[in-house]
Order: structure tokens, then sequence, then C-alpha cells
């Protein structure tokens, strides 16, 4: 099949680099950069490039478009490119909003394609592992989450694009948050009906929130805590599932992040010290690898198969959000610290200073 990347920085790159992988052929680039878009395509053999995303639509041989822009445009191209009759990879949230999903769904349904949101973490071989004991009954019934995840940003991070609430929907609940919420909704399995949410800006200067700590809890009283961060200055992944019977862990996402490491705890009926098991992953991030071929997986089987079940799973992530949103209070005023100036590039040069 012929793939289109509507997108071309980081991530799109990687989602180019795994569809190459996967044997597809990578044959368009398109950016609103049009040096971006052409760079891009040098790399892969070279290939064709373009700065409209309507191109990719009105390309009878493109079969599917992967689309990797910033949030508030991920809804709109995705569904232009339904429309058009493309099978479509889209970088989580997948929206800013979750009734933007209503047209997608409906379109793809319409279209007979499939449409997948970009929840990669799902697809790392620690929490593929972690989510097997789990479903073997290997710590018991769910009672109650913990997670951790969270980096330090770069030069600059407050002027980027997710510091703007108009283009990126949030902040660092927005970011990474999701993922974390997507992860508990996927282990725990049941409907999340109660939320809350304190956001903080405490570092970076910018009207979004660079921490969110949040709780969950489902219809079956099972509880998740979560914290994401923009001020872990140490990248850091840890999560923890907890049972009536045991307790497994994951930490790591490899790279930057560490090796992906699982830890499954047994508890013994007499209450002793409980044994544990594990397993390590190479350093090596394979999940985009991973999710691209389950995407072209479902392409290929019979049906087009689980339609559009995996798009409402995305609303509803989006669903947790907006409650969190509307209950959390306000991000505080960035905390001042008189050792630095104002701007947080002074705030790093006079730290290294």
């Amino acid at each position: 099949m012929k793939v289109a990347i509507i997108g071309c920085g980081k991530i799109g790159m990687k989602r180019a680099r795994a569809f190459q992988e996967a044997g597809q052929d990578v044959v368009l680039f398109i950016d609103s950069n049009i040096a971006l878009a052409a760079r891009s395509s040098c790399i892969f053999n070279p290939t064709t490039w373009a700065g409209n995303y309507q191109t990719a639509a009105d390309r009878k041989d493109i079969d599917i478009v992967c689309v990797a822009t910033p949030h508030n445009l991920l809804a709109p191209i995705t569904l232009a490119m339904v429309k058009a009759g493309k099978h479509v990879l889209v970088e989580k949230p997948g929206a800013i909003r979750s009734a933007e999903f209503d047209p997608i769904i409906g379109a793809s349904e319409e279209k007979k394609v499939v449409v997948h949101v970009g929840y990669n973490h799902r697809f790392h071989p620690g929490i593929k592992r972690a989510k097997e004991i789990c479903a073997g009954n290997g710590i018991g019934r769910i009672t109650h989450i913990r997670a951790c995840y969270g980096h330090g940003g770069r030069f600059g991070y407050e002027k980027e694009w997710r510091a703007d609430k108009e283009i990126s929907g949030g902040g660092e609940l927005m970011d990474q948050g999701v993922h974390l919420i997507d992860l508990v909704q996927w282990f725990i399995g049941g409907e999340i009906i109660k939320c809350k949410a304190d956001l903080k800006t405490f570092f970076w200067d910018m009207k979004v929130e660079d921490n969110a700590f949040i709780t969950l809890q489902t219809t079956e009283g099972q509880i998740a805590q979560l914290h994401v961060s923009w001020t872990e200055w140490k990248n850091k992944f840890s999560f923890e599932v907890f049972g009536l019977r045991g307790k497994v862990e994951v930490r790591g996402l490899g790279r930057s992040y560490g090796p992906e490491r699982v830890i499954h705890y047994r508890m013994y009926p007499d209450m002793k010290p409980p044994p544990c098991s594990l397993d390590e992953f190479a350093a090596e991030d394979v999940s985009w690898a991973n999710e691209v071929w389950n995407f072209i997986s479902r392409i290929k089987g019979p049906s087009r198969r689980h339609g559009p079940a995996q798009l409402y799973n995305a609303k509803q992530t989006l669903e947790v959000v907006e409650a969190l949103y509307a209950h959390a209070r306000l991000p505080q005023k960035r905390m001042k610290n008189d050792h630095y100036a104002q701007s947080t590039s002074d705030h790093f040069r006079r730290r290294w200073d």
C-alpha cells in the first residue's frame, strides 16, 4: 500500500520509518513548511512532497494517510482523508474535543475504512507483557493503579505549540496524560464515573498546566492515581497495577526513559514477602513499528476487523480529559525563583553558569 505522511516533525518521521519497516511504500510527505516536507522526502527514496494536505486526498494511488500534526488539525484532516476513502492513522489524542470524533466515526463506517488513533504505549512490549499477566489472572482482581510519566521539556518549550491552548487543547494532561488514561481504561476495562484533577503550572511560563495530578474511579470502585509532569527533569515512566493477589510494575519505555522492565510480584497465602519475576526488553522503542503492524493487519483483516471500536475508546479518553478540565482548579502562576531570570531559557543558562 502507498502511504502519505501529513506533518513532517519528529513523530511524522517515526511513523514514516515504521511504515517503511512494515513493507509499505511511503510516497508523499506533506507539511505547511514546504522546505521541511522536501527535506523529509529526500530521506525516503526520495519521494514527492507538497504543502497542502488536500494533495493526499486527491491522489487516487494513496491508500493510507498518517496524520501527525498539532492537535487542532488532527480531526479536520482525518475527516477529510476518510471522506476521500483513505485509511488513517492519526496521532493521539486524535482531536481536541471528544465531539470531533462523531463525524469521523460516521464517515469511517460509510466509507468502510480503518481509522486508528496512535496510542502507541499499548504496543510497548513491557506494557503488553503486563497486560498479559493481568488478563491471565496473575494478580487477581485489579484494585488500583498508580502511575507517573514525565519529562523536562527543552529550551524554548514555553514558545512551542503545546503551550498554546488554542492549538494543543491543553497542557501536560493533553500531552502525556492521555496516554496514562488510555492505559488505565485498557487495563481496568470498567467505565470511569468519577474523576478529579489538580492542575499546576510550576515552572514553564505558559498558560497551560505543566503538571497534572489525577484521580479516577470506575463503576466497580477501582482507583487510579496518576501524575504527569513537564518538570520531571530526568525522563520517567512507571505504571503499577495492584490486584488482590499480587502486583505488576512496568518501568521505562526504552531510550531516554530507560529499558523496559516488567516486575511481577505474587502474594503468598501466608503473607510472606512475595516472590517476583522480571522480564526485561531491549532499550530500543519498538512500539511505533508494532502499532503500524497492528494497523495494517486491521486493514487487511476480514471485514476491516474491530470496526470503529478503537475510535470509541479514543473518544472516551477525551471525555475523561474534558471532565478533568471541568473539575480542576485553574493552573496557578509559575512559582517565582529569585535565583533565576524570568525567561525559561535564562533559567537554564543561569543554572549551568
